[in-house]
């Protein structure tokens, strides 16, 4: 499983129900459609963003999330740039991280330790 965490700004009014969340981490790229409480799940794959409602309305808030994708979902990807068990073993791997969330784009740079 691959996780990761962070901070998001929440427009005032906002409706997470239906919303989606484009991901492109290293090329995997994953799409997931947020329930009303701003959660989703999705093949393994899951996220959670806390948005604070009071009565159903959304104030403006930075809110925190987590992601976490199958295991799965990377295996080609990785295989494709040479981390294989037969050649890898707890390396560290630099991937760059696209999120898309309400009309904003976030990206980073993120480095992780790849266990073949």
């Amino acid at each position: 499983m691959i996780e990761f965490a962070g901070t998001l700004p929440i427009t005032s009014g906002f409706n997470p129900a239906g919303s989606k969340v484009y991901f492109d981490v290293g090329g995997v790229v994953k799409v997931l459609t947020l329930d009303s409480k701003g959660n989703a799940i999705s093949g393994g794959d899951s996220i959670k963003i806390a948005i604070k409602q009071k009565k159903g309305i959304v104030a403006a808030q930075t809110a925190k999330y987590t992601v976490e994708f199958n295991r799965g979902s990377f295996e080609s990807t990785l295989t494709g740039a040479g981390l294989t068990s037969l050649v890898a073993s707890k390396s560290n791997v630099t991937i760059k991280f696209t999120l898309i969330f309400n009309n904003h784009v976030y990206q980073q740079t993120r480095s992780m330790t790849y266990s073949a």
